[in-house]
């Protein structure tokens, strides 16, 4: 079993509000195809992040849609590459790793 999440920026990069019906768009698929999705840190509250490209620094407010599933690294290649288009982003970090159930 993997872990993935997704990293999900708040905002547009010129400082615009991303809709929710993109969010809900995401939730929606991610649901239909691995039965079950967290979403960290819970509607309403957000992750801040910094990260540096050349000389700037820059502040992200994320939130991580979270999916437990068997290894689906190609999938998730795939599927990143809709949401930078989505979410208008140059990137979308998605984070995966190995997790055992107790």
């Amino acid at each position: 079993m993997k872990i993935y999440d997704i990293y999900l920026p708040l905002r547009y990069n010129d400082g615009r509000e991303i809709e929710p019906s993109k969010f809900d768009q995401t939730r929606i698929e991610l649901v239909n195809r691995f039965n079950g999705l967290s979403v960290l840190p819970g509607e309403g509250l957000k992750i801040e992040g910094w990260w540096k490209s050349e000389d700037a620094v820059y502040r992200d407010e994320v939130r991580i849609f979270r999916v437990f599933c068997a290894a689906d690294d190609e999938f998730f290649k795939e599927y990143k590459e809709s949401l930078k288009t989505r979410f208008e982003q140059e990137e979308i970090f998605i984070l995966s790793y190995d997790a055992s159930a107790i």
